[in-house]
C-alpha cells in the first residue's frame, strides 16, 4: 500500500521517477519566499508551488523552518536557500521579477488584469514587512489581489495560493 499524499497516478512509482515527471512538466514560473514569519507560512507556500508545479523555490533567510507545514511537499519541489542579497540580483539573469504587494508606493496591477511575464519570479515578503527595500528595487512589476471585504490583504500563504493558480489558469486560456 502507498500512503504518501501524492496523485494516483504516482502510486507505486519510484521517488526519482515522480521528480523526473514534474520536472518534465513544470510551470515557467518560480517564487522567491523571503523573511517569511511563521513556518505553515512558509509550509503552505510550498505546498503550493508543489500543487501548481513551479520551476523553482528560493527561500532567502538565515533561519531553518518546520517541515512539518508542508506535509512532505518540499521532497517535489526544487528548493533552495539563498543567504545574501547577491544570490537574489543573480536570479535577474533568469527571471522577471513580480512582486506580490499591496503596500507600496508604485504602481500596481490588479491580479485579474495582469499578463504574467514569461519566466516569472513572484516575490514574496512578510505579512506584516512586506518585500524588503533592495528586492523591491529588483521587481519589474506588482500585482495585487483585490480585496472585496473589509481588510486590505491575505495571508502570504492563501495569497501564493491565488497568484500561482491565476499564473497558470491564464496559461490555460
Amino acid at each position: 500500500m502507498d500512503n504518501r499524499n501524492i496523485l494516483d497516478k504516482y502510486k507505486f512509482i519510484d521517488h526519482s521517477e515522480i521528480l523526473n515527471d514534474l520536472r518534465a512538466h513544470k510551470h515557467n514560473i518560480s517564487v522567491l519566499i523571503q523573511y517569511v514569519e511563521g513556518d505553515f507560512n512558509i509550509g503552505t507556500i510550498i505546498r503550493n508551488c508543489n500543487a501548481f508545479n513551479v520551476d523553482s523555490v528560493y527561500y532567502h533567510g538565515s533561519r531553518r523552518w518546520d517541515r512539518r507545514g508542508s506535509v512532505g511537499t518540499h521532497h517535489y519541489v526544487n528548493m533552495k536557500h539563498l543567504s545574501s542579497i547577491d544570490e537574489i540580483v543573480q536570479l535577474k539573469q533568469k527571471h522577471t521579477f513580480v512582486g506580490l504587494d499591496n503596500n507600496i508606493s508604485r504602481p500596481i496591477k490588479k491580479m485579474p488584469n495582469f499578463t504574467w511575464p514569461t519566466n516569472t519570479l513572484l516575490v514574496l515578503g512578510e505579512e506584516q514587512n512586506g518585500i524588503i527595500p533592495e528586492v523591491l528595487a529588483l521587481c519589474d512589476h506588482f500585482v495585487e489581489i483585490p480585496q472585496y471585504g473589509s481588510v486590505r490583504s491575505l495571508n502570504v500563504g492563501t495569497a501564493s495560493g491565488i497568484a500561482l493558480y491565476d499564473y497558470v489558469s491564464n496559461l490555460e486560456r
